[in-house]
C-alpha cells in the first residue's frame, strides 16, 4: 500500500507513514506523486538607468520652462513646460511598457523632444547649460530606455 501524502510504499500494517509521518488510512493506492513546492524564480527588474535620467531631463527641462517664464521669455517657458511634462509621461510609458517594440510613437517622443531641446539650448537660447544638460539626459535616457538599460 501507499502513503497518501508523500506517496511512498507503505508495510500493510503500518498506521503511519514511516516517511513523512502521515496517518494511513484505508485500502491501498495508487502511488501519488510526492507534493514539491515550486519557486517561481524571481522576476528579473527592469533596469532604471535610462528611466531615471529621462525623468531627470524631463523634469529639467520643465523647471527651465519655469525659469523662462519668471525672467520673461514666454516663448521658451510654454515650450519648456510642455516638453518637460512630454518627456516625462512618455518615459513613463516606455518604461511601463513589456514590449517596447510595441510602445509606438511613446518611445520615439522623449528621444526626439531630447534632440529639441539640445538644439534649442545651443541655438536660440544664450547656450542656457541646463537646457543643454536636460536635452542630453533625455537623449542618454530614452536610449537606454529604448536598450532595456
Amino acid at each position: 500500500m501507499y502513503c497518501w501524502k508523500c506517496g511512498r510504499a507503505v508495510d500493510e500494517g503500518n498506521a503511519f507513514c514511516p516517511h513523512c509521518g502521515a496517518q494511513i488510512v484505508g485500502s491501498p493506492v495508487a502511488p501519488v506523486a510526492p507534493q514539491v513546492e515550486k519557486y517561481a524564480p524571481a522576476a528579473k527588474k527592469k533596469p532604471r538607468i535610462g528611466f531615471a535620467l529621462s525623468l531627470i531631463g524631463g523634469v529639467l527641462t520643465f523647471l527651465s520652462g519655469v525659469g523662462y517664464f519668471i525672467v520673461g521669455n514666454p516663448v521658451a517657458g510654454v515650450l519648456g513646460v510642455i516638453f518637460g511634462i512630454l518627456i516625462v509621461v512618455c518615459s513613463r510609458r516606455l518604461y511601463a511598457a513589456t514590449d517596447v517594440r510595441k510602445v509606438g510613437i511613446f518611445g520615439a517622443i522623449p528621444f526626439f523632444l531630447g534632440w529639441v531641446v539640445l538644439i534649442v539650448s545651443g541655438t536660440v537660447l544664450p547656450f542656457d547649460l541646463v537646457v543643454s544638460l536636460a536635452g542630453f539626459l533625455t537623449v542618454v535616457g530614452s536610449v537606454g530606455l529604448l536598450a532595456g538599460r
